[in-house]
């Protein structure tokens, strides 16, 4: 606002800036964000030592928890010590050495239910190609596991 000796409003001024660009890039980050949401995959960001950085809504559902009960606390806190030592640790350090690892196993989720999954814990890059966390990456292949078991036990009938 510009003012007179008197304190009076005797005019303002205005500035506008374009901010096209950003919102675009806002809107874009937003609709990256939902498809990783909406991905059936069960997905998450970690860093060195496991702790959840980031994570999907499916793998949320999964482990039958809420965001605030896994960003911050460890894959071991959260699948137990053990397991986390027999399937992930030494992935883990993989990743951080660049490398890409995937296997399959069989996994027990929330509701006690059992289900086969390809699993792929990749390195995550920074923007000076520093790995500073791991993608962990989970399919659901349990339909799939299940047909295939059936087509070998229908090949060995016949």
């Amino acid at each position: 606002m510009l003012y007179d000796a008197g304190g009076s409003v005797i005019g303002a001024i205005e500035t506008i800036r374009d901010i096209t660009e950003r919102k675009q890039a806002e809107d874009r980050l937003f609709q990256y964000e939902r498809i990783i949401d909406e991905s059936p995959d069960f997905i998450s960001l970690v860093d060195a030592d496991g702790s959840y950085l980031i994570i999907n809504e499916s793998y949320m559902k999964s482990l039958g928890k809420r965001r605030d009960e896994l960003l911050g606390h460890s894959i071991a806190e959260v699948i137990g010590a053990d397991a986390f030592e027999r399937a992930g640790r030494a992935r883990l350090k993989q990743v951080f050495a660049g490398e890409t690892t995937r296997y399959d196993a069989w996994f027990t989720l929330s509701n006690n239910e059992r289900h086969f999954f390809n699993v792929t814990y990749s390195p995550y890059r920074d923007f000076n190609g520093t790995i500073t966390g791991a993608i962990l990456s989970s399919r659901d292949l349990t339909d799939l596991k299940h047909a295939q078991t059936e087509l070998e036990e229908s090949e060995t009938r016949y």
